[in-house]
């Protein structure tokens, strides 16, 4: 799995949920794409009598992690290198140019996604 592929599916994910009219979602992180008035409706009970019938809409949008910048650096790098790769490469940039030069752009990759996604959520979720 490659950053763009990460991100798009584990970052952002399409969700749908069913809430009663006029209720927004009960997560900080979702962007709220459309609504759906649908035919089913969540009975409330209390003590076991019927209170209420509440008509239901599909909300249908995009859950976004809740990671920061730094952590989805994190977890992108984590991809391809692990902590001790990590340390070999950078204990040896000077004797293995070509293979710290690969690791450094792929990092820079990392940072512009990581930068775009807390941008993008931000745009979109108000936070």
């Amino acid at each position: 799995m490659e950053i763009e592929e990460y991100v798009n599916k584990i970052l952002k994910k399409n969700k749908t949920y069913n809430v009663p009219i006029g209720q927004k979602v009960p997560y900080a992180y979702f962007h709220e794409v459309s609504r759906t008035l649908i035919d089913k409706k969540r009975e409330v009970y209390t003590k076991g009598n019927i209170v209420n019938s509440i008509a239901l809409q599909e909300v249908s949008g995009i859950l976004y992690s809740p990671l920061n910048y730094e952590q989805i650096i994190d977890k992108l790098i984590r991809i391809r290198y692990t902590i001790n790769d990590e340390f070999a490469i950078l204990r040896q940039r000077d004797t293995k140019p070509e293979e710290f030069s690969e690791y450094y752009s792929y990092v820079e990759k990392c940072k512009a996604a990581s930068k775009e996604f807390v941008v993008e959520r931000k745009k979109l979720i108000n936070m």
